[in-house]
């Protein structure tokens, strides 16, 4: 196929998701400034999407992971890639957090508001977080072994349905045997 060819089938800037997207956001403004009382009328119709979207997130998350870990078939080269990913995750965070501290030393946000710290009660936070207090290190990594499968799928705990996911994929790899010469490790066809 020439090039001319493959332009004239390409599809329309506006049938683009992305253009899509940005004309919907642009319109969820617009539509909350200029109407306001609409905005509050269809707001179920946004709260059912957000909550389709998050219906969707845990299986799509099990079913990448498994099928990234299947695929590459080698549970060494899972781990030099799982190494490599913390490793980016963690220099784009401390980024991340570098120029948020430098964004808000330069911007000053909250500068002007005349509000004395000393006066601020914290009865409120307490109200709405009923005293609790962040979990221990123990107790995080505890809490990421979930009860059941089934139950990191129903309480959507994203942490669970990873560890969930890695632990599949891999079993997944050792069935297959695929790197592996030892017939019991592979699995038999049926005839």
């Amino acid at each position: 196929m020439t090039q001319t060819a493959a332009k004239s089938k390409q599809k329309p800037f506006y049938k683009g998701l992305f253009f899509q997207i940005m004309m919907a956001i642009v319109l969820g403004i617009a539509i909350g400034y200029l109407w306001p009382s609409f905005g509050n009328a269809v707001k179920p119709i946004g709260d059912g999407f957000i909550k389709l979207i998050k219906m969707l997130i845990a299986p799509l998350i099990f079913g990448v992971v498994v099928v990234g870990i299947a695929k590459v078939g080698n549970i060494k080269t899972v781990g030099r890639i799982g190494g490599k990913t913390i490793l980016y995750f963690e220099i784009v965070t401390t980024f991340a957090l570098l120029i948020g501290l430098l964004v808000a030393n330069v911007m000053n946000p909250g500068a002007g508001m005349n509000v004395d710290p000393s006066n601020l009660s914290t009865s409120e936070v307490d109200a709405k977080t009923n005293g609790s207090e962040l979990p221990s290190e123990g107790d995080f990594f505890l809490n990421m072994i979930p009860d059941s499968a089934v139950g990191a799928f129903s309480n959507n705990s994203m942490l669970q349905v990873l560890l969930i996911s890695c632990l599949f994929g891999i079993a997944l790899v050792h069935i297959g045997g695929k790197n592996s010469g030892d017939p019991s490790t592979r699995i038999r066809k049926s005839k």
